[in-house]
């Protein structure tokens, strides 16, 4: 990765070093493992789930008690468009101001409903998939369990 990259990323790190440090009491740590307290502090297990838990409006009000939203929100918006440099994407004002509407729309607007609705059909697929190998189906029934699943 290009230095400047490095640097946006390190940033985001560091934000993530700094949340665990104001919510010690939240997590426990396990075998190498942060565990959480609940599912709002979901985002600590992890600087990747910090960054995905971004669109759980109970976990930006944690990162925003400790004044870390905006600036994680930001970095990762020029961490975005460093990678467009890197890779040769040309941006112009309308492509930029896409992209952060874009990003404020997915951060702004979670759902819990749709996402719950969605978590359980990717539990029930994953189940299926990682449980048919065990079963000798013939295919027509597999993809009549799998419809089934999937409604």
């Amino acid at each position: 990765m290009p230095a400047d990259v490095q640097t946006a990323v390190k940033t985001i790190e560091a934000a993530y070093k700094t949340l665990l440090e104001k919510e010690k009491g939240n997590y426990i740590e396990f075998m190498g493992s942060l565990i959480s307290n609940s599912d709002d502090y979901y985002g600590l297990t992890s600087k990747y789930e910090m960054i995905a838990e971004l669109a759980n409006p109970n976990f930006r009000k944690i990162l925003n008690k400790h004044n870390l939203l905006d600036g994680l929100i930001s970095n990762i918006k020029d961490l975005i468009f460093k990678l467009f440099d890197k890779f040769g994407i040309s941006h112009n004002s309308t492509l930029e101001d896409s992209l952060i509407a874009s990003l404020n729309t997915l951060v702004d607007n979670f759902d819990s409903t749709v996402y719950n609705n969605w978590n359980k059909t990717r539990t029930a697929q994953r189940w299926f998939r990682d449980n048919i190998q065990r079963v000798s189906l013939n295919e027509f029934i597999g993809n009549k369990v799998m419809d089934q699943v999937n409604k």
